[in-house]
């Protein structure tokens, strides 16, 4: 089983000109925009600075373990290992932005990176830990655009007005969304510049957004990859190839993308997404027929107010604290309006009807024949 960190040890003596940038590359790039550069990396575009240095500057100021989730901690070692990869240590960091906004409901973070002299990778990241973060994602079930997408559209406006040259956006999760809007609805005159678009396992978009942007000739430039038992990736429409990637791990895990396998300098690809996949996309995208865009507004704040309720202002810190967590959820549903609950319990019993209906309905035979490479015909 080999992933990107085994690839870092297996590609880090040789430089972007030896050996040409390829997807790895763009899934490593993708996932260092989950790393707190605050303070570290300015802001400005025009204030480069080398990912080795800002690695060590990083390092000496380490963040206390106890306020790192998880996944943070795995960065660690990833950080490190790009210190010390000659393919990566140079490269030119900047443009850093790290913004949550409570009142807007909006997380939004990107880094520009520049591989070689007048090429630079757009990385955007995906949500994070806050549950602000979280409630964006879940907004995007009844919004056309998101404030994310919009900031990430006037980004990438501002780095082609900053560097002229060549563009790569990507980014993981919601990150691979932001890229793929920002690249699709960015001036033509700035299109002309991209070089590719990265979506890792990031979500889709409206129908009426997916309308717009079809015909783009720009979609040939898009590259999707999702893992085997992909969750978040199916989520909404896209209409857009995608390419299957195989995981160490099960089920919604697989969304790490330190659980993908690589072999040499590509992904090892798969011909289908699993059942449970396909079930799961299935049995969302019925449910969301059913739900009315207001009714979907109203069920989605009326969750999220009992997660406010539980005492944390993230997703790790409910986690860590589940008793506290469930006794505050269970105390504000309990002090909701009659109507409010009722509305709230027949959002969650058309899901379960849809549960059931699809277990009744979707044949094996049904789910095993979705071609990758291909045309998502789901999403349409």
């Amino acid at each position: 089983m080999t992933n990107i960190m085994d690839y870092l040890a297996w590609r880090s003596d040789l430089t972007f000109t030896q050996s040409p940038f390829n997807e790895i590359d763009a899934l490593i790039l993708a996932r260092l925009s989950y790393v707190r550069f605050d303070g570290i990396v300015d802001e400005a575009l025009q204030k480069q600075t080398q990912l080795q240095e800002a690695a060590n500057t990083y390092f000496l100021h380490p963040e206390d373990a106890r306020t790192l989730t998880p996944t943070e901690l795995e960065d660690q070692p990833f950080l490190q290992s790009l210190a010390k990869s000659a393919r990566f240590q140079s490269l030119k960091l900047s443009g850093y932005r790290n913004h949550l906004d409570p009142v807007a409901e909006k997380q939004f973070s990107v880094i520009t990176i520049e591989i070689q002299p007048n090429t630079y990778y757009i990385s955007y990241r995906g949500t994070d830990n806050s549950l602000i973060g979280w409630k964006e994602d879940f907004n995007m079930t009844y919004l056309h655009i998101i404030p994310a997408q919009r900031d990430a559209k006037q980004y990438f406006a501002e780095v082609c007005r900053t560097f002229s040259g060549s563009y790569i956006l990507g980014g993981h999760s919601k990150g691979g969304n932001l890229a793929m809007y920002a690249a699709l609805f960015s001036k033509p005159s700035q299109q002309t510049k991209i070089l590719n678009v990265y979506n890792f396992d990031g979500p889709g978009f409206q129908k009426e957004t997916v309308a717009v942007y079809k015909k783009n000739p720009l979609c040939e430039r898009i590259h999707t990859f999702v893992p085997k038992s992909s969750i978040i990736g199916m989520l909404m429409y896209r209409d857009l190839p995608y390419t299957v990637v195989d995981s160490s791990e099960k089920g919604i895990n697989q969304h790490d993308v330190y659980s993908w396998q690589i072999m040499g300098k590509h992904f090892i690809e798969l011909p289908n997404l699993t059942d449970e996949s396909m079930f799961i996309d299935t049995t969302i995208k019925t449910w969301m027929r059913q739900i009315a865009p207001a009714e979907r507004k109203k069920f989605i704040d009326s969750m999220f107010e009992l997660f406010e309720n539980a005492g944390s202002t993230t997703v790790h810190g409910m986690g860590e604290a589940k008793l506290k967590s469930l006794s505050g959820m269970l105390d504000a549903y309990s002090h909701m309006d009659k109507q409010t609950r009722k509305d709230m319990s027949s959002v969650i019993s058309i899901l379960f009807d849809a549960l059931g209906k699809n277990i009744k309905t979707i044949k094996a035979s049904d789910l095993i024949h979705l071609p990758t490479k291909n045309t998502d015909t789901r999403s349409k």
